[in-house]
């Protein structure tokens, strides 16, 4: 069954009819009653639907219908009129989104060539699980990951230590001795939640070589246990130096298990399926990942730190901090913060009054100003249709306070060219 995939944007409206027109079978109206369910129960901040369609707001992801129906929302920044919509220009915010994601996230992508990466073979979410997929594979290649493991026995001789009250119920005739140990063993939590995330993807993929590579994986951990994981399940990850090579493969898991609609009881019956990426933490991590890996060519003499906390906005009667206030990224020296960057995932537009930044924006960055020290206060947005470069001051006659600027992503970041074009930016923007 060829899959029929509809694309549109952030802040779009979908009508069902559109979708209708799209497939060549009867439609299921039981699809849609689960839609309206689950965005209702889970995704109501970022969906809605109504009667005659859905009504998308700020959510970047995919929805499936059925089989045979999905829906992918691109993001707002590129969808203005200098983007013609069509499988190359696709294709090229499809490498762009992967890197963003990919830089965000911590993961290599040295063994990922974006050339390949063509629209017509599949969608948004394909593109993730085969980034995913093929670095898992090669940590495998070099070993699987092994930890401690506490685990308790009943048997006829003795194992790490002793359990008195346990031991006296299992062994009233002292036959045998119930101890706990720990062993070192591949059969832990880290490669468990693996193993259900590779499974997971290989139920939703489309792409004939991610099924392959999926496979592959699952007969490296077959020795593994099959868990149902939800999503209390990462916080039982001891992170310790073994952990290090996987940290960021299992940051990637976190990121798609918690951002789709999985049913953690196991039960995948169900037609719908709608996998969001925020955008928002995605914008800003990228940013902040991009200036500390060119920390030695953008900075001279300083620091960057990401989402440091420290100061607060009011005290009470015991001094006690309240409203933490903490940047999205700060630039400090021996004096201190010098300055402070705050990234929005929003749309800057010409014809609008202060070309569309909020007040509540405003307000904010105004407390960072005089909570650390006045430094210069930059609000970073992504470029829309046209740069935008503006400067303010919190009072008047004085220096100049707040930059208003944007950063072009709409070129092909993922390339070293692009990437240097942008650091070159973020270095003008910042000095």
């Amino acid at each position: 069954m060829q899959m029929k995939i509809i694309t549109t944007f952030e802040y779009s409206y979908l009508p069902y009819k559109e979708i209708m027109k799209k497939v060549e079978t009867p439609f299921n109206y039981d699809s849609l009653y689960e839609l309206n369910h689950l965005i209702s129960s889970n995704y109501s901040h970022v969906l809605k639907t109504d009667l005659e369609g859905i009504h998308i707001k700020n959510f970047v992801g995919v929805i499936k219908l059925r089989e045979d129906i999905l829906i992918e929302i691109l993001p707002k920044i590129y969808n203005h009129a200098n983007v013609k919509i069509n499988d190359d220009t696709k294709t090229e915010i499809y490498r762009n989104l992967y890197y963003m994601i990919n830089k965000a996230l911590k993961v290599p992508n040295n063994n990922i060539n974006f050339n390949n990466f063509d629209v017509s073979r599949g969608m948004i979410l394909d593109f993730f699980i085969n980034l995913f997929l093929q670095n898992l594979s090669l940590k495998i290649l070099r070993g699987l990951y092994r930890t401690y493991v506490r685990e308790e026995e009943n048997s006829n001789f003795i194992k790490g230590k002793i359990l008195v009250s346990k031991n006296i119920i299992k062994n009233p005739l002292n036959l045998k001795m119930y101890s706990e140990f720990d062993n070192y063993t591949e059969d832990n939590i880290v490669n468990q939640i693996f193993k259900f995330v590779v499974k997971d993807m290989s139920r939703n993929t489309v792409w004939p070589q991610n099924k392959m590579i999926a496979k592959q994986i699952l007969l490296k951990l077959s020795d593994v246990s099959d868990i149902n994981i939800s999503r209390s399940t990462f916080t039982l990850v001891k992170h310790d130096r073994l952990l290090a090579d996987y940290e960021n493969l299992l940051n990637f898991a976190r990121f798609y298990i918690l951002n789709q609609s999985i049913d953690f009881r196991g039960n995948n019956e169900n037609d719908v399926f709608i996998f969001n990426i925020d955008m928002n933490t995605v914008y800003q991590d990228y940013i902040s990942e991009l200036i500390k890996e060119y920390s030695n060519e953008i900075l001279v003499h300083s620091k960057v730190y990401t989402q440091k906390s420290g100061n607060h906005l009011i005290y009470n009667q015991l001094n006690k901090g309240c409203f933490n206030l903490q940047p999205d990224i700060s630039i400090e020296n021996e004096n201190g913060v010098q300055v402070i960057i705050d990234t929005k995932y929003k749309k800057l537009v010409q014809d609008q009054p202060r070309k569309g930044v909020s007040d509540k924006d405003i307000y904010q960055m105004f407390g960072y100003y005089h909570k650390y020290q006045k430094p210069r206060i930059i609000l970073l947005y992504p470029e829309y249709e046209a740069a935008v470069s503006d400067v303010y001051s919190f009072y008047i006659e004085s220096d100049t306070n707040l930059n208003i600027s944007t950063i072009n992503l709409n070129g092909r970041i993922y390339t070293k060219e692009e990437e240097w074009n942008i650091v070159k930016k973020l270095k003008e923007i910042i000095f």
